[in-house]
């Protein structure tokens, strides 16, 4: 639309409004009076225009008192400047009235000599500083800014701290290491973006869209023949950066590539295919996830190996429940928490699923023998291949067993007895049992005729007898004298009972007399089961992976967890309860009674920004380190080529047929 020369000061509203109609506008500043609010003096400060071939359009915000308080105002008004431009006197740089401003030139310079102290901020303008340029930035000249029509960089500020919520802020803080914000941006908004050239403002009468995955792309003609290029993202290489990325984000979130892609299928979002995002996670992901464990293990096993001799537990996990599993992942941890050692087994590399827990603990313990990691004791669970294995192969290592797995193993036994007929004097005294079974290991001081001794004294309280004889190291209950009322109370066990005799076969038996020897250390491997729960958000069993999936969602797991070891409890923020610790109730389905759990303090995941990075440098530079498989794995579990497809479904038959 052809326009005539003239300069129309309009509000910011007006401006916006003639910004969608297309008119090519460029940010360009000049320079207008304000009165500093602390020190009440003039300050020269910048107004953003929009200027195009013969539009002049001034942003103006007027107080109500009628001085004009800069960017930070909320007001604003239209100012016709026509009289001041057949004078030839320009309204932007020149002051309405030079005596008032000389006026009040005299009374700030006299409030500066009379109150030197500076107004305190409000939290508001705090967090929410003004658009004032910093008194040591270089004051903007209104002749530095180029407004050739030729010109094809064009710089737009137009942000508004003032519209910030505290919620935004907030996100801003979390993401300093990443400045670069992305939006969804719908197609209906970004046309409107389109619909002029952006270097002369024309008509676009000519366009071709296309898309790579998540990238936009388009090839604009405008009516002056002006031939443009746009792309929604920046490129890596031969690689949109939105569609690297996001690959890299689904694998590092522990997600899926499948639910991800419905996700961006129900909002209609423009998605890459699952062959970019394997493709790009064989190339780039795998071998930069494989790259920090190698060096997360490097620098554990050196804290380890500095301080002498060190104790793990160790614990398998399979990737699908019951005895059909595919992968198993055996993992050693150290005392202090941190991951150690893992190692993957597919089931084609052993003779079957229950084989593949031993497999891995071997791998592990060579692994560390070979970083020359000196092992002093090692606890798992009862596991009867590994306790063979550690007899014979490993005496010199201390084996001990999870109290967590044997008094499981005692308290189901027990609850199985309690459902028969005649013991269900039995079913009260389980849980006690099982922490008699906990206080033995932790208080039997590494002797295991101690321990043997105060375990089976239980047979003794069951029947309100206190002190016995027969015993070398333990003779007598040691919690304090029970009073009348206490006795009363208790539903005790008398001796030749169906109830007495069941608890007198699991307590005596002879494999339980014979494991509880090996509960001398008072080990547990909660750690690790708490690690087995975080391993299903990277890896659920009820999805499933490649051997090499298998093997960087271990490693994922292991650095999440390595990374917010050793988190201490929360507290309370502010309040009444400041600085006390927080809990949250809850009702485990296990234990079938209320219990506090206490509330940790939040995770970091910097080392997930680190590996985002190191993807894309990874991709710009071309430097990937891709390792060859350490065993060649058959692509399937059948061990037997597959027939055809067309045989398959000349034998398919359904019972639902008729």
């Amino acid at each position: 639309m052809a326009t005539s020369p003239r300069n129309l000061s309009v509000s910011s509203q007006d401006a916006s409004t003639q910004c969608c109609v297309g008119a090519r506008f460029v940010i360009t500043r000049s320079e207008y009076t304000q009165t500093d609010p602390v020190l009440s003096t003039p300050v020269p400060q910048p107004v953003k225009t929009f200027t195009d071939a013969g539009t002049q359009v001034e942003l103006i915000s007027e107080s109500p008192s009628g001085a004009n308080p800069g960017p930070s105002g909320h007001s604003s008004h239209v100012k016709d400047d026509k009289k001041k431009i057949s004078e030839g006197i320009d309204p932007v740089s020149q002051p309405a009235d030079s005596n008032k401003f000389d006026k009040k030139k005299q009374e700030s310079e006299a409030n500066i000599n009379t109150d030197s102290k500076p107004k305190k901020l409000t939290l508001f303008e705090q967090v929410y500083p003004s658009d004032e340029e910093s008194p040591n930035d270089p004051p903007f000249s209104p002749s530095a800014v180029n407004d050739d029509d030729d010109d094809e960089e064009y710089k737009f500020d137009m942000t508004d701290n003032a519209g910030s919520s505290s919620d935004d802020t907030d996100y801003e803080l979390d993401s300093e290491e990443h400045p670069e914000r992305k939006f969804l941006v719908f197609e209906s908004c970004l046309k409107l973006l389109l619909k002029f050239c952006s270097k002369c403002g024309g008509t676009i009468f000519e366009s071709t869209e296309t898309t790579s995955g998540s990238m936009f792309s388009v090839k604009m003609l405008c009516v002056n023949n002006h031939l443009t290029s746009w792309n929604s993202q920046p490129m890596i290489k031969n690689i949109a950066a939105g569609n690297l990325l996001s690959s890299a984000a689904i694998l590092f979130s522990g997600n899926t590539f499948s639910r991800i892609a419905q996700f961006a299928s129900f909002l209609n979002l423009k998605f890459f295919s699952h062959t970019t995002f394997y493709n790009i996670q064989n190339k780039y992901l795998f071998p930069v996830v494989n790259k920090a464990w190698k060096e997360e293990r490097s620098s554990v096993l050196d804290e380890v190996k500095s301080n002498g001799p060190v104790n793990l537990i160790g614990d398998g996990r399979c990737d699908s429940p019951g005895h059909n599993a595919k992968y198993c992942t055996y993992t050693m941890m150290t005392d202090e928490g941190k991951v150690a050692a893992m190692n993957v087994v597919q089931v084609t590399e052993v003779t079957s699923s229950n084989a593949m827990e031993k497999e891995g603990f071997e791998r592990c313990i060579q692994d560390l023998a070979r970083e020359e990691v000196t092992i002093k004791r090692i606890a798992t669970d009862r596991h009867i291949s590994i306790s063979s294995t550690m007899k014979k192969d490993h005496g010199e290592i201390d084996h001990q067993y999870d109290v967590w797995h044997l008094s499981k193993w005692v308290t189901k036994q027990l609850s199985k007895k309690a459902k028969v007929k005649g013991c269900e004097d039995l079913l009260p005294w389980i849980r006690s049992v099982s922490n008699h079974m906990w206080w033995c290991s932790a208080t039997c001081d590494g002797n295991a005729q101690v321990l043997k001794e105060k375990w089976k004294s239980v047979l003794f309280h069951v029947t309100n007898k206190h002190k016995w004889n027969g015993y070398t190291h333990f003779h007598e209950c040691c919690h304090p004298r029970l009073t009348s009322a206490q006795i009363r109370k208790k539903k005790w066990l008398k001796p030749d009972t169906p109830a007495y005799i069941a608890l007198e076969e699991v307590v005596l038996n002879k494999k339980i007399l014979k494991d509880i020897e090996k509960l001398t250390e008072f080990c547990h491997t909660g750690e690790l089961e708490v690690y087995h729960s975080e391993y299903l958000k990277y890896c659920p069993k009820r999805e499933h992976f490649s051997h090499q999936g298998m093997v960087a969602r271990a490693q994922l797991t292991a650095l999440d967890h390595n990374a917010n070891c050793g988190r201490k409890q929360a507290v309370v923020q502010s309040g009444p309860r400041a600085g006390q610790a927080r809990y949250k109730v809850s009702f485990p389905k296990a234990q079938k009674q209320w219990v506090a759990k206490p509330i940790k303090e939040k995770k970091s995941y910097a080392h997930v920004m680190v590996l985002m990075d190191t993807v894309a440098n990874a991709c710009e530079t071309g430097e990937v380190e891709i390792e060859p498989e350490a065993r060649h794995l058959p692509k399937n579990i059948s061990g037997a080529a597959p027939p055809s497809k067309q045989e398959l479904v000349r034998k398919h038959r359904s019972r639902f047929n008729r």
